[in-house]
């Protein structure tokens, strides 16, 4: 028998077991002392935690419990958090460009379909007053009900972790950390070619026999 624990990452809900916990937590802690002196660093959490909800998320359709395997296969493609600290050292934090946001449904504060309250994400407006406008429009002649329904029917759900950053057109430096590590891989990969054909130029060579 073993002890599963749930947990809320990125505002999705999981179950993982107990060793798949504490690594990700000593991941987590990791990360939050590295960046303990910046004022990015709630930023930088949550973006990394977005991350790894959203490989959680396509990993729980396979599996109702996240195992220790899993996430740390996920972590190691993420990176490790010396090597974020390393690539995030390099950029001027300041700098971040801004995401604009996409239209989706929001199902999280939908009353009806999410409709309003997607489209008062994509314009920064309270769904208040979104939802007020088609109340209107339905009071006068009935077309918001038509129009409400279009919506609904064209507008994509924001039914994932990455939808949902989309949809709020989230600042993030996601995109940064992953061309860092590229990079990182890149050099270290020609590191070891590079080792390799010295290794082989330093050997010495072999006398033909006559």
């Amino acid at each position: 028998m073993k002890k599963t624990i749930h947990v809320e990452i990125a505002d999705v809900d999981f179950i993982l077991n107990g060793e798949a916990y504490d690594l990700l937590k000593d991941y987590l802690d990791q990360l939050s002392s590295l960046f303990a002196g910046l004022d990015e660093k709630e930023e930088i959490i949550s973006d990394i935690e977005a991350r790894i909800a959203e490989k959680l998320f396509a990993l729980s359709k396979k599996s109702s419990v996240v195992t220790h395997d899993h996430v740390h296969k996920i972590l190691s493609k993420i990176g490790s958090p010396d090597e974020i600290y390393q690539v995030l050292g390099g950029f001027d934090l300041d700098q971040k460009p801004n995401v604009k946001p996409q239209l989706f449904r929001d199902p999280e504060n939908a009353i009806i379909g999410g409709v309003c309250s997607g489209i008062g994400a994509y314009f920064g407006t309270d769904p208040v007053i979104v939802r007020i406008v088609f109340l209107i429009f339905i009071l006068l002649g009935g077309a918001g009900v038509l129009v409400y329904a279009l919506l609904w029917i064209i507008i994509p759900k924001a039914d994932t972790p990455a939808k949902r950053r989309k949809m709020h057109g989230t600042k993030n430096i996601l995109s940064r950390i992953d061309r860092g590590l590229n990079q990182i891989g890149e050099k270290l990969h020609l590191s070891k070619v590079s080792q390799t054909i010295e290794e082989k130029v330093s050997q010495p060579r072999r006398k033909k026999k006559g």
